[in-house]
């Protein structure tokens, strides 16, 4: 692993940074409301933030939904499925601390798709077509391509959530206050942090649709 995963402190720093200092506590919030066996209201709360934000988000497939419209078209499936999955995840668990490492891994595969498709739209693909998004991050070619500020949140969210996300099973022995450990009830990462990693990973793809 290239580092430890992300703190609770790290992962709402950033979402501070991208959503402001009230964006903690809508998040909680959520989270709270995510546990009750009823949680359309949640997902109908998430929808609203996720729409401040633009882009492709779960208020799309909520709107799509109701207009009984397909969710996305074909050729955009690759690159919207995962937000689906999100969805799918927080809408249709109650036991919802036991999905938060899959929220959280859909989230990073959105972005991870979006920079591929980045890179190919710049002619930087190449045979990367299959490669991992840390491999893709560090070519030349796509660093060189995205704004530095964005790159370096993009190269923390890899390797502080998405490779953890994706291979580490172990437990946390994270140096951490009582209450965040609590929370995440020995999960990779807890509900409101899950939640927080998709609203940043959301501020991400903007940034990478802006970029393209």
């Amino acid at each position: 692993m290239p580092r430890d995963p992300a703190t609770h402190a790290e992962i709402m720093g950033r979402l501070t940074h991208y959503a402001g200092p009230p964006a903690i506590q809508e998040i909680e919030e959520i989270a709270h409301m995510l546990r009750e066996p009823s949680n359309r209201t949640a997902i109908e709360r998430l929808a609203a933030f996720d729409a401040a934000i633009g882009g492709f988000g779960i208020h799309i497939l909520l709107e799509r939904e109701r207009a009984q419209q397909s969710p996305y078209e074909i050729k955009d499936r690759p690159i919207y499925r995962s937000i689906q999955y999100v969805w799918m995840h927080l809408a249709r668990h109650t036991d919802i601390e036991w999905h938060t490492r899959y929220v959280s891994e859909m989230a990073c595969a959105h972005i991870e798709s979006l920079v591929k498709r980045f890179a190919d739209r710049h002619n930087l693909l190449k045979r990367l077509r299959a490669s991992p998004l840390g491999s893709l991050l560090h070519q030349r070619g796509v660093r060189n391509a995205l704004p530095q500020l964005l790159w370096e949140d993009l190269c923390w969210l890899n390797s502080a959530v998405y490779v953890h996300v994706k291979h580490n099973y172990s437990m946390r022995y994270l140096r951490e206050p009582d209450e965040v450990a609590e929370e995440r009830k020995g999960h990779l990462f807890s509900v409101e942090e899950a939640i927080a990693i998709y609203v940043i990973a959301r501020y991400l793809a903007v940034g990478i649709t802006e970029a393209t």
